[in-house]
Order: C-alpha cells, then structure tokens, then sequence
C-alpha cells in the first residue's frame, strides 16, 4: 500500500515538473515573439507612458484635428487654441467610440464567463500565426482563455477612464505640468 502512495506522489511529482517546463517552454516563445515585434511600450503602460509611441506615429502619419478636409494653407492659419479644442474634440469622439465597443466586448465577455466560466479557452483559428497580437503588445500576455481577456478588457477601459478624465482637463494625467 506504501508502495503505491509513493509512486502515485511520483506520479504527482513528475506532473508537475511537466506543467512547470510547459510554462516555462510558454513564456519562453512568449518573450521571443515580443522581441520579434521590437515593441517601444511596456506592458500594462500608462497612457503618458505611450509618449514615445505616440511620437513615432505623430512623425509617420501627422495628425490633423478638423472634421472638415484642409489645405496647408488653412491649417497653418489655425491658433494653437483652436487647434488644441479640435484635439480634444477629436479625442472626445474616439473615446466615444472606444467606449461603445467596450461596452460590447463587456457584455460579450460577461456572458460568456457567465455562460462557460473564466477557464474556458478562446479559440481563434489554425490559420492565426499571433493571436492577439495587439492585446498582446499592450499587456504582454495572449488572450488564451476567458479570464485572461477579463484581464485585458479591465486594461482597456482604466485606459479609456484616463482618456476621458485627459479629454475633459485637456491633458495627460500623471505628468508633471
């Protein structure tokens, strides 16, 4: 009967070896596709962390803040000030944008925890080389079950509160003024 305590504790033993070096084996090629991407962020970043980001797509596509289409002419006679309200107009429409799919993704999300439970593992496709990829960059994990894109959604709306608190006193929380 000893004996086979013990080998039922090896057994035990030699499965959780197995689940460590599947972890480790996972983060590993986690890692290695981050580095791939050369991202610029770190993970779970702030908004005034995003600074350096946000630069290197300020100078790729420049930004123009009007509803309307403008010339360089019309654009170069806009003041500081107007140009500052559009920014904010403009951040105010994506936020509600944003706002409105996270409000779908919530519901979707809150159903389907409900529904299957938060272990329940998110399959996307043989054909999908990084899944998640932008989920991923923002918060260093890919989204495998339901639980973990609880995780990323949570992220996603602290973002969007800061966006909007941003939005509303015209400017970047938690930087020095």
């Amino acid at each position: 009967m000893e004996e086979e305590k013990e080998k039922g504790e090896e057994k035990e033993k030699e499965k959780e070896k197995e689940r460590i070096a599947r972890e480790i084996l996972r983060e590993m090629g986690e890692r290695g596709q981050l580095e791939q991407w050369k991202p610029r962020l770190n993970i779970f970043a702030d908004a005034a962390d995003i600074e350096e980001w946000d630069s290197v797509l300020l100078n790729r596509y420049p930004a123009v803040y009007a509803n309307a289409e403008l010339n360089l002419k019309k654009e170069e006679k806009l003041k500081k000030e107007e140009q500052a309200k559009q920014a904010r107009q403009s951040l105010q429409e994506a936020c509600k944008g944003l706002s409105r799919q996270l409000g779908v993704a919530r519901r979707l999300l809150d159903f389907s925890v409900e529904r299957f439970g938060r272990e329940k593992e998110l399959k996307i496709g043989k054909s999908v080389t990084y899944p998640s990829m932008n989920t991923s960059l923002l918060t260093g994990f890919y989204t495998k079950d339901l639980g973990e894109a609880e995780r990323a959604l949570c992220y996603a709306e602290s973002q969007l509160s800061k966006l909007l608190l941003a939005q509303e006193q015209g400017g970047e929380q938690g930087r020095e003024q």
